[in-house]
């Protein structure tokens, strides 16, 4: 049992020796040729004190450069007055990934000055009565002033003003103008001043539109842009608009709903500021024209000029069906084709479509030049048919067989005849003769 706990020790104590080997230490670190308080090689970060006066340091950093490699802040260094912070880094030569960083934070005494206030502010002619705990003011003018000139002076003369931001002349802008007054003092603390100029009496002349929205629409909306081209469908009928001012006091007259008609709809929405000054907002929105619900219709081996505003059409043919190929605009609709079967002169097929309530339909008469032909043919045919299969009789049976066939159109012609030639007698004949 003894012998298997020195086995264990020894191991733990070798793997140890092991992790130590592969974590980069430093063996010394000097700040101006000395070591550094407290250095330890497994600590990694260390404060140093320094004086006013002190603008710069010397590091030297200790280690065994066959195995590992350094690399950051080394040799002289400046110091700022304030808080300073060095890195040291080093890296095992064998696995780059294995790395420690050594941290000096050197704190330099900061005795610059940290005055950053203002002694005078005078805005417009008017001083101001400055307090140290603030720094927004306010002063009031009248609404004809464009201009006003902002002077200050500085509290401490190691101070400056941020650039930009010291004496100047600032323009007006609406009722409340805000600019800003900024000093930087020596240590670098800068402190802003606002100066708000309200006009007393000021009527405001902003008639643009902070917003309008159009639900049924999604647009790109600019208060700058005053004139909009809008396209909607067909099946949108009406459009609901939501305008509001930019300034609160302008006024904003508009329908809030309207119906649209097809094709070009102008819409004008005015914005009146507090003072009367108005600008007009221009829509127009264009409504497209319905589409019809037939493409095109073809039909099989006929040509014809198809136009879906033409409903009727005529068709030469002698087939007894047609065959449709119907191409609808939209993807509801249905066709069905009627009356396409066992086809003549002056049929008229059908064409239905249907989509929802909407319903349109397509006539074609057939007109068939072979048709009319074959019915005079028939109309003879029978008699032509009768005569040729009574020439394969014999001659007298031929002839007794049309006159019995005939015999009462016959004997009718004959009385016709006989009744002619007596009334004929009758008025041909001379004054007191008799007729037998």
């Amino acid at each position: 049992m003894k012998n298997k706990l020195l086995i264990v020790a020894f191991f733990l104590f070798f793997v140890c020796l092991n992790v130590r080997a592969a974590t980069p230490f430093l063996t010394d670190l000097k700040v101006d040729g000395n070591t550094i308080s407290g250095f330890k090689a497994d600590k990694y970060e260390y404060t140093l004190e320094v004086d006013a006066n002190k603008d710069k340091i010397t590091l030297a950093f200790a280690f065994d450069n066959t195995t590992y490699s350094g690399s950051g802040a080394y040799g002289e260094q400046k110091l700022n007055p304030g808080k300073n912070t060095f890195v040291f880094t080093l890296k095992s030569i064998a696995n780059p990934e294995d790395k420690k960083s050594y941290t000096i934070i050197v704190n330099r005494k900061d005795v610059r000055s940290s005055d950053n206030a203002l002694a005078s502010l005078t805005v417009g002619g008017k001083k101001i009565t400055l307090d140290n705990n603030k720094n927004d003011y306010e002063i009031t003018v009248q609404s004809d002033v464009k201009e006003v000139k902002i002077q200050a002076t500085l509290s401490n003369a190691k101070a400056s003003f941020v650039q930009g931001y010291g004496e100047r002349t600032v323009t007006l802008i609406g009722e409340r103008t805000t600019n800003e007054v900024r000093v930087q003092a020596e240590n670098g603390n800068v402190r802003t001043y606002k100066i708000t100029v309200i006009k007393s009496d000021y009527k405001s002349n902003d008639a643009t539109l902070k917003s309008l929205k159009i639900k049924e629409i999604n647009f790109n909306f600019n208060s700058n842009t005053t004139e909009y081209n809008l396209e909607v469908q067909n099946d949108i009928t009406e459009v609901n608009l939501e305008a509001v001012a930019n300034d609160t006091k302008a006024t904003v007259t508009y329908n809030k709903k309207y119906t649209l008609k097809e094709g070009k709809n102008n819409i004008t929405i005015t914005v009146t500021a507090e003072d009367g000054s108005k600008k007009e907002y221009k829509l127009v929105i264009t409504r497209k024209e319905e589409e019809p619900l037939v493409k095109n219709i073809e039909i099989k081996d006929i040509d014809f000029d198809f136009k879906n505003d033409v409903y009727d059409y005529e068709i030469e043919t002698d087939l007894s069906t047609l065959e449709f190929n119907v191409t609808l605009n939209s993807k509801t609709a249905k066709s069905t084709i009627l009356n396409n079967e066992d086809l003549s002169n002056g049929s008229i097929v059908k064409v239905e479509v249907v989509d929802g309530s909407k319903k349109v339909t397509y006539n074609f008469k057939i007109k068939n030049e072979k048709s009319d032909d074959d019915d005079s043919d028939e109309e003879i045919a029978p008699i032509i048919e009768d005569i040729d299969s009574n020439n394969n009789d014999n001659n007298i049976t031929s002839d007794m067989s049309f006159l019995k066939k005939y015999e009462m159109y016959i004997g009718l012609g004959t009385f016709g005849l006989g009744l002619l030639s007596l009334l004929i007698a009758i008025i041909t004949k001379p004054k007191g003769s008799q007729i037998m």
